[in-house]
């Protein structure tokens, strides 16, 4: 199963779909929820020194 026509066959046969995700990315940290993404870059530029420390 090597080609994109294979799988979309092999999808189709045994009723799997695929769905795009968002992930979203501050630092090297990667977070499904944007709120929690925003959530830790507040935390880190309100409290430099505790993002030093991770």
């Amino acid at each position: 199963m090597s080609t994109t026509n294979e799988k979309k066959l092999v999808m189709k046969r045994y009723g799997i779909t695929c769905e795009v995700k968002f992930v979203y990315t501050y630092k090297n940290f990667k977070y499904d929820n944007l709120e929690q993404a925003v959530n830790y870059a507040t935390l880190t530029q309100e409290n430099p020194e505790k993002s030093k420390s991770k």
